[in-house]
């Protein structure tokens, strides 16, 4: 099963308000996969090298949704 993946949208952030980790920052990625039966995911990924961030500084997976037939599914993340 082949699939071809398109980078749809990224961003930075700095989600943390707190004294500590206010300069922390979050890299964002949306991804798409589109496999050859026709089913697509929409994925939302992030990363941070900073420290003081929680995020892991590999690319994870924060949500994502799968379409198929018509219908879409959130099959996974932490939101």
């Amino acid at each position: 099963m082949m699939t071809d993946s398109r980078l749809l949208a990224e961003w930075t952030d700095r989600p943390y308000v707190s004294v500590r980790r206010r300069n922390a920052v979050v890299e964002h990625r949306i991804r798409l996969l589109a496999y050859d039966h026709g089913g697509v995911d929409v994925v939302h990924e992030v990363r941070s090298d900073d420290d003081r961030a929680t995020e892991p500084a590999e690319w994870t997976r924060r949500e994502a949704h799968e379409v198929r037939g018509g219908r879409v599914t959130k099959v996974g993340g932490s939101r």
